[in-house]
């Protein structure tokens, strides 16, 4: 539940790379909530109070949303990594971790996300895996539409 994550706790090697977001699985939007220093700098501006719809386009926002739906939808956590360009034509990979939040004890309606950003060449296709029934099953078949040359923002 929300209400058992306390930021505070995180400490300061944790707290830079995560995101708490709203996501409305009636309508479909993914709204960032707080976001930690890193993950701002890495997008080179706060993106807290911002839709998703806002922050990204193309493939990767379908990717990255299609990963919040899938989070909240099965209420399950989801492991991913993934390469994009970025503004200037930079290549990163990130690779993020998200994990359900519930305010009511029933309906997943937040995500808390960590995220880390590398400035490496990673794989061409992103790697997204979900933690069901006591182990990680890899999914990335279907996210394999995902554009890696798509721009995104």
């Amino acid at each position: 539940m929300r209400r058992d994550l306390d930021p505070m706790d995180m400490g300061p090697a944790l707290l830079p790379h995560s995101l708490l977001t709203d996501v409305d699985l009636a309508v479909g939007n993914v709204r960032h909530r707080v976001v930690g220093t890193s993950v701002a700098e890495s997008f080179g501006r706060d993106i807290t109070g911002i839709d998703l719809s806002e922050v990204l386009r193309g493939s990767y926002y379908d990717f990255i949303h299609g990963l919040f739906m899938l989070t909240c939808k099965r209420r399950l956590p989801v492991f991913s990594h993934s390469q994009f360009r970025w503004d200037e034509g930079r290549m990163l990979r990130t690779s993020r971790l998200m994990m359900p939040l519930s305010r009511d004890g029933r309906n997943a309606d937040m995500a808390f996300m960590v995220q880390v950003f590398e400035h490496e060449m990673p794989p061409a296709l992103p790697h997204v895996q979900i933690f069901e029934d006591g182990s990680w099953l890899d999914i990335s078949e279907q996210y394999a539409f995902f554009a890696v040359d798509a721009p995104v923002l």
